[in-house]
């Protein structure tokens, strides 16, 4: 029975990646492959895993994510990419969490994080189209430690909000509190009853988790406070940016933002992530200058987003752990 069901596995994660690619290629994008071993971290303020060289000695980090490199070949000309890339993050394993992933990346110039969510929203709706057996299962999908399910049917438009506007029609939530910790933090208490949180960004994340699982279908949200939006470029108002994710009731599937292009803002951004990254000790944290260079000379307006493959098949197929759906994981642990 072990085999039979790696069998179905193998067969499900063949049919998701085939038609992720072919719809991306039949869309003029192009397929690359980029560096696993980093010489340099990647600016992510999270732990990486490092490795050496057993010859050279040379130290190398597995890779957060590739988009750094994705970001390396727009700036030299290529348009549309994406990539598979198998990443690995300091997560411990969980009904949704690996520690080693397989992420689908793609970055195309002048789009923005919406054309983007379009773009996601498409690729998706085609998979369901041509996995699941929705004659049997429906287009409905539970998960992990919810009792509610949630309409995935390729006919349904999936919904799109802004998250200072659904934060202020539904909580009287103005755009300068989100720069204030204590309401964030009485915010995040009210909306998903515990006091739990690390740190301003943690209870936001909570926050915008316990939102996304009040819509019966999956929600993207949008425009983030810039503690929150990664490098990407401002909206309107210079303290948010274009950044979203796609939730299905409360699980994050995929990550869309546009790309900061603008020299002085992606200078000052690397910079203050290095920095803060050195001042909580998080190892290794010398910044990428080769990069940073090529970013600040000549970056085109692009876009970037990025769809968790394990999860997706999880949505696909119904599986009710992520553990379930990667490939011997009993070989990564003891």
């Amino acid at each position: 029975m072990i085999f039979l069901t790696s069998a179905n596995i193998v067969s499900q994660r063949h049919q998701v990646v085939s038609v992720m690619r072919n719809y991306l290629i039949s869309h003029n994008y192009q397929e690359v492959q980029t560096p696993i071993l980093h010489i340099y971290p990647d600016i992510t303020p999270t732990p990486q895993f490092e490795t050496q060289h057993p010859i050279s000695k040379q130290s190398y980090c597995l890779r957060v994510a590739p988009t750094e490199h994705l970001k390396r070949l727009i700036v030299r000309g290529a348009q549309r990419i994406f990539e598979f890339a198998t990443c690995f993050r300091p997560e411990i394993p969980d009904a949704t969490h690996l520690e080693q992933f397989l992420s689908l990346e793609a970055m195309a110039v002048n789009v923005d994080v919406y054309t983007m969510q379009v773009l996601v929203e498409a690729v998706i709706k085609a998979i369901l189209k041509d996995t699941q057996v929705a004659e049997e299962t429906g287009y409905f999908f539970t998960p992990p430690d919810s009792k509610q399910s949630y309409d995935l049917s390729p006919e349904k438009p999936w919904a799109k909000v802004s998250l200072p506007k659904i934060l202020r029609e539904k909580f009287g939530f103005s755009e300068d509190d989100f720069f204030s910790e204590h309401r964030v933090l009485d915010l995040a208490v009210e909306v998903t009853g515990t006091k739990q949180f690390t740190n301003l960004s943690d209870a936001l994340d909570k926050i915008i988790e316990t939102i996304s699982k009040s819509f019966s279908t999956p929600v993207f949200i949008a425009d983030y406070p810039d503690y929150l939006g990664g490098p990407a470029s401002p909206t309107k108002n210079p303290r948010f940016k274009q950044r979203s994710e796609l939730f299905i009731g409360g699980m994050e599937l995929a990550n869309m933002s546009s790309n900061l292009n603008n020299p002085d803002l992606l200078d000052e951004w690397y910079r203050t992530t290095c920095a803060y990254k050195e001042n909580f000790k998080i190892e290794p944290n010398n910044l990428d200058r080769p990069l940073l260079a090529e970013l600040t000379d000549n970056f085109p307006k692009s876009a970037v987003c990025g769809i968790g493959v394990e999860r997706l098949i999880m949505v696909c197929f119904g599986y009710t752990s992520i553990q379930q759906v990667a490939l011997l994981t009993d070989l990564a642990h003891p």
